[in-house]
C-alpha cells in the first residue's frame, strides 16, 4: 500500500499566499479597493515574520494551520485598528513659491506615501507652484527653491519614515504656473497620482512611479518629450486630440493600450501620421510595471 504524505506546511504557505496576492490584486484592478490600500497593507509586514516563527514552533501541531489562520486575523485586525484609531495626521503645509521674473523653471516633486494631484494656476496668478501638502506622521517636507535670473529650481521631497497610511484623499495638492516653461521630474511612492498638465507649457516631463494608480493628461501645446516608468498599478495617458505623437511602449506584467489612427513603426513603436508636419506633438516613452497601461484621447 503506497502511503499518501500531506503537503508540507511551505508549499500550503506559499499557496496562501500566492492566492491572497492574487485576490487582493482582482480586487483593486476591478475598483473594489484603491490602490491606496496597498500603503495600509504594507503595514502590516511584521505580522508575516510572526506567522513563520510561529510555523516553525507548530509545525509538529496537528491544528497548526488554524491556529495560524487566527493568529494573522486577529493580529492584522488588531493592528488595522490601532492605526486606525491613532487617527494622528501630519503635518500641514502650505506652498507658496512666488513667480517673480522666472520663465523658465525646473520641478522635482517626490510624496512619499500618499496622493499627489498636480494642475494648472489661473493664467493671471503671482506664484510659481502654489498648494497644500499633507504629510504623515514622521515625514518632514525637504524643499528648496533657488532663482536666477529667469530661471529657477524648485524640489519639494518627502523625507523621513512613516508612522502611518494615507487613508483619504488628502496628500499633496499642487498648482503650477501656465506661464512658465517647465521641466518636470515626478518620483511617486505609495498612493495615487493624477498629473493634468493640459494647461501646462512643459519642455520635459520624467515619471517614475512606485505603487498606485498614475493617471497623466499630456499638455495641449509644445513639442515635448515625456519619459514614463511605471511601477505597479495601473498607467492611464491622455494624449489631447490636437497632439500628435511618437510613441515607444513596452509592457511589463499587463496589458497595453494604444489610440486608434496611429501607425505602427516597429516593434513597441508608434507615430501619428502627421508627426512630422505638426507643431504640437508629444515624444512619449512608456515603460509598464505591473499593471495594465492605457494610452488614449
Amino acid at each position: 500500500m503506497v502511503q499518501k504524505t500531506a503537503p508540507g506546511g511551505r508549499g500550503v504557505w506559499w499557496g496562501i499566499a500566492l492566492i491572497a496576492i492574487g485576490l487582493l490584486w482582482l480586487f483593486t484592478s476591478l475598483g473594489w479597493f484603491s490602490w491606496d490600500f496597498w500603503a495600509d497593507l504594507w503595514l502590516l509586514w511584521p505580522l508575516v515574520l510572526i506567522l513563520f516563527g510561529l510555523n516553525f514552533l507548530l509545525r509538529e501541531h496537528p491544528q497548526r494551520i488554524p491556529v495560524l489562520i487566527a493568529v494573522g486575523l486577529l493580529g492584522g485586525g488588531l493592528l488595522w485598528i490601532w492605526n486606525a484609531r491613532s487617527g494622528v495626521q501630519g503635518a500641514l503645509e502650505q506652498i507658496s513659491i512666488p513667480l517673480g521674473p522666472v520663465s523658465q523653471a525646473q520641478i522635482r516633486l517626490a510624496p512619499g506615501v500618499g496622493r499627489l494631484e498636480v494642475s494648472s494656476l489661473e493664467e493671471g496668478s503671482a506664484s510659481l507652484v502654489e498648494g497644500p501638502v499633507r504629510l504623515l506622521p514622521g515625514e518632514r517636507l525637504e524643499r528648496r527653491s533657488d532663482v536666477r535670473g529667469s530661471e529657477a529650481v524648485v524640489v519639494l521631497e518627502a523625507r523621513g519614515r512613516t508612522s502611518g497610511a494615507a487613508r483619504s484623499r488628502e496628500g499633496w495638492e499642487l498648482k503650477l504656473s501656465p506661464r512658465v516653461n517647465l521641466r518636470l521630474d515626478v518620483n511617486t511612492g505609495v498612493g495615487e497620482t493624477i498629473l493634468n498638465l493640459r494647461s501646462l507649457q512643459v519642455s520635459s516631463l520624467e515619471v517614475n512611479s512606485g505603487v498606485g494608480r498614475v493617471q497623466i493628461e499630456l499638455p495641449e501645446q509644445g513639442n515635448y518629450r515625456a519619459r514614463i516608468d511605471g511601477g505597479v498599478g495601473e498607467l492611464d495617458i491622455r494624449i489631447p486630440q490636437n497632439v500628435a505623437v511618437r510613441l515607444e511602449a513596452k509592457t511589463g506584467l499587463g496589458g497595453l493600450e494604444v489610440p486608434n489612427g496611429l501607425l505602427k513603426q516597429g516593434d513597441n513603436r508608434y507615430e501619428s501620421p502627421d508627426y512630422a508636419s505638426t507643431a504640437n506633438k508629444a515624444d512619449l516613452e512608456v515603460k509598464g510595471g505591473v499593471g495594465r497601461v492605457v494610452i488614449r484621447r
